[in-house]
């Protein structure tokens, strides 16, 4: 009996009891076992409605941390593997953040953090303290809109390209955005500064360029480009499309036959994409990989089962409960306000 084999069997054992979750960046090994697939906001909202007594999540380690706060506090949550960190969560703390915090909230005009998921418990913890709130690149416009409207003042982060695209496509000035560094170094900030960003950055988007779009544009002059709002600004504005994960393969599915599409995200899912589509051609924009969500393998997903099957949950995740109850706080609110947004 193989990997694969193994695990359909022992799933089917621990039906109803185990909820397999899988980031779309996960490499297909791992992804087609999954009962549950999805971006960031799918996987968080099904964190905090699945039954299963054991939640699996093959994804990043903030991934699995958001699960272990939305979920009920008799559920266990596993990471197949410990190490899958991110880079960009670690780019943000929680102290750094509260000093910059301090200097910026000028009293006059509420500031509120807007945490991109892509951080740490600490940090959404500080940020509920704050009255703060979470995002996904899916709901960042809607979210940021929101809190403008409201009159109040934005502190976005970690995500510097996100936070930027996000101001632009919202039409905000560009002398009402401003930006600041860990180290406390400040870039435009007055009191007409209506969105302030950290300089955090994601390895996998950043390595994207205009030059890229040119060269595919000029091999495929029809062709459309589909890049992450995690790319820069001037890769935003040069491609044809900019969106979440879950909005690109929405995009894609407007593709003709015949017609090619590059894409400016993770490999594993543009690789993904251009299986399911046979009628048009899916191309990466570049090979740019997410080191870590391949440390998710379908061996180490056996282990996880393999374990709890026989009872032992000493791999599981675990959280500050003091922190979670803030950080809680960050992603109901994003929950709330996102999904009573689908219902008007």
């Amino acid at each position: 009996m193989d990997t694969e084999e193994k695990i359909e069997k022992i799933k089917k054992e621990l039906e109803g009891k185990v909820c397999i979750l899988a980031h779309y960046y996960q490499r297909d090994e791992v992804y087609r076992h999954a009962d549950i697939t999805g971006d960031s906001y799918a996987l968080a909202v099904a964190s905090s409605r699945t039954v299963a007594s054991n939640i699996i999540f093959c994804g990043v380690y903030f991934m699995a941390e958001s699960a272990r706060i939305l979920c009920r506090k008799d559920q266990k949550v596993f990471l197949p593997e410990k190490e899958a960190g991110c880079p960009l969560a670690d780019m943000a703390g929680r102290s750094d953040f509260e000093k910059l915090y301090a200097e910026l909230d000028n009293k006059s005009s509420p500031l509120v953090p807007v945490v991109y998921v892509n951080s740490s418990i600490g940090l959404k913890a500080a940020a509920g303290l704050r009255a703060g709130i979470t995002c996904t690149s899916s709901n960042a416009a809607m979210l940021v809109k929101q809190v403008l409207d409201e009159g109040k003042r934005v502190f976005f982060l970690p995500d510097y390209n996100l936070g930027l695209n996000t101001a632009f496509e919202l039409g905000v000035p560009e002398n009402e955005i401003g930006s600041v560094k860990k180290n406390g170094e400040k870039t435009n900030i007055s009191p007409q500064t209506r969105m302030i960003l950290w300089d955090g950055f994601c390895n996998v988007h950043v390595r994207f360029s205009v030059m890229d779009i040119r060269l595919a544009k000029n091999k495929f002059p029809y062709s459309r480009v589909l890049v992450h709002p995690e790319c820069p600004r001037d890769v935003v504005a040069e491609a044809d499309f900019a969106g979440s994960t879950s909005q690109i393969i929405a995009e894609v599915e407007k593709t003709k036959p015949g017609e090619t599409v590059f894409i400016g995200t993770e490999y594993n899912l543009v690789q993904r994409l251009g299986k399911l589509h046979k009628d048009f051609t899916v191309l990466p924009l570049r090979k740019s990989e997410c080191v870590n969500m391949n440390k998710i393998t379908e061996g180490k997903l056996l282990s996880v089962l393999e374990a709890i099957k026989r009872g032992d949950d000493s791999g599981q995740v675990t959280v500050d409960e003091s922190e979670k109850i803030n950080a809680h706080l960050t992603l109901e609110e994003m929950i709330a306000r996102v999904e009573k947004g689908k219902a008007k």
